[in-house]
């Protein structure tokens, strides 16, 4: 992978090659499962992204830092606040993870990438990135459709997707910034994984119908592409099951289909505006 000036929407910028393009590298067989129109953070960039954090310099006060990272500036007041605090031995916490989730296709993507614009210092991951690729010893074959089942926690690697969300939280918590920084974490089964669930400050799941839902996948294409029946059969299925273990939790904010894009985002970003002024 040969990507030049790369950039990260959580203000730091690759300006370097990310991977060598040594015809050997394994890195070519990188996440296929995914939905061609998606802009989500890929599991390659993250990988870079966490190792130039480790890398950073100290010196975060030059304005020509070889970081690249876009350092906010404090007025004095802000920044002799913040000081005070740190002097008082006050921990401030200054980063908030948030979990956008719903079934397939029920405008996960579309919802996190509006949050990711509205919100300055926001990164955003997806769990389609942490798919095995196909093939992969650990995907479950399905005789009956003849095809794997990507709806699965085996399917997915969620192991790495847990320490990704953990580093990135404790890089971020070493800053001192007067802004939260955000990560905007999307995907299908997010909050029935224990280990993911319990890194999430806000949770949001986009309740669709099967209907909707259907007639939106029929529209997308997928690598490996759906076989006939695999909704019906599959995912519909695994989605009602993972809705029956979450559907009585009061952590999670629920969000009906009967509004539109907008006005789903609009209640969204206002109850994150309303969550993050009353810390």
């Amino acid at each position: 992978m040969d990507d030049e000036n790369e950039k990260i929407d959580n203000g730091i910028e690759l300006n370097e090659n990310l991977a060598s393009n040594d015809n050997n590298s394994s890195h070519n067989c990188a996440v296929e499962r995914k939905i061609t129109q998606t802009d989500h953070l890929n599991k390659q960039l993250l990988n870079a992204f966490l190792e130039r954090l480790n890398t950073k310099t100290e010196n975060v006060q030059d304005k020509e830092c070889t970081t690249d990272v876009e350092w906010v500036e404090n007025t004095t007041d802000e920044t002799d606040e913040i000081t005070s605090s740190l002097k008082n031995g006050i921990k401030l916490k200054n980063v908030f993870i948030i979990g956008i989730s719903g079934p397939s296709n029920s405008g996960k993507t579309s919802l996190t990438s509006c949050l990711k614009k509205s919100l300055p210092g926001s990164a955003h991951i997806c769990q389609d990135d942490y798919f095995h690729p196909p093939g992969d010893k650990r995907l479950t074959w399905i005789p009956e459709v003849q095809h794997h089942n990507w709806e699965v926690f085996s399917s997915l690697d969620m192991d790495s997707m847990v320490r990704d969300v953990k580093k990135i939280k404790e890089i971020w918590m070493e800053e001192v910034q007067d802004k939260p920084s955000i990560l905007l974490v999307e995907g299908f089964t997010i909050f029935n994984y224990g280990p993911l669930n319990e890194l999430f400050d806000k949770r949001y799941f986009l309740v669709t119908s099967k209907e909707t839902c259907e007639q939106r996948r029929l529209t997308r294409d997928y690598n490996p592409p759906d076989v006939p029946g695999y909704f019906d059969k599959v995912v519909w299925p695994h989605y009602i099951q993972a809705y029956s273990e979450i559907m009585e939790r009061d952590d999670i904010n629920f969000i009906k289909e009967d509004m539109s894009k907008e006005e789903i985002f609009t209640q969204v970003k206002n109850d994150i505006d309303i969550y993050l002024e009353s810390l």
